[in-house]
């Protein structure tokens, strides 16, 4: 009697443990399923990380034009769209981005745009019309919020009135000797 209460605790073991196998089977297909659905968050993450690389790669190869360019990785394919100047800068960005790992092809929709002004060049303008109207207020000591400067590629634009032809004459002296202006274009009117 021992010997077959022995047998079948044996089988009700043996019995247990291929139920319990059988469920790791459904729970591990279950597991791959479940992680064949998780890859697309990991492939959008990885996306996004390849997005973060691109951008670093085209700022490297040109800052300029790279801050006026988006980037959109999908799927491996990365998409550039902006301006730039030439055409040159556009092929140096394509090659910066295709450049990435894991980055299986690019599609640059990047305008070209020989007149495009990148952002250092906008705030080296402004930095220079702050400068001449600087310049204005200290040789003058005219309160020059009634001429303005506006300053592009060193040529630098004053417009407004003044009270008299002794002042004007003295702003645009002060706006001729400020470092980095070229020219300047008086549209400046006096009083009457």
């Amino acid at each position: 009697m021992r010997d077959s209460i022995r047998l079948l605790s044996c089988l009700a073991l043996l019995c247990c443990t291929l139920a319990a196998c059988g469920s790791s089977s459904e729970q591990k297909s279950a597991g791959l399923a479940g992680a064949l659905q998780s890859s697309a968050p990991v492939r959008e993450a990885e996306d996004v990380l390849m997005e973060a690389e691109v951008k670093s790669k085209l700022v490297a190869a040109d800052f300029e034009t790279a801050s006026s360019v988006s980037v959109r990785v999908r799927k491996g394919e990365a998409t550039l769209r902006g301006t730039a100047r030439t055409a040159g800068e556009v092929a140096r960005l394509r090659d910066a981005a295709a450049s990435v790992r894991g980055i299986s092809s690019v599609v640059a929709h990047v305008r070209v745009d020989p007149k495009f002004r990148g952002d250092s060049q906008a705030l080296g303008d402004a930095s220079l019309a702050t400068q001449v109207s600087l310049n204005i207020a200290e040789q003058t000591g005219v309160n020059v919020l009634s001429v303005s400067a506006r300053a592009r590629d060193g040529v630098v634009t004053l417009e407004g009135k003044v009270p008299s032809l002794a002042v004007k004459s003295v702003m645009i002296s002060a706006a001729t000797k400020t470092h980095g202006v070229k020219k300047v274009i008086d549209k400046i009117e006096v009083a009457a």
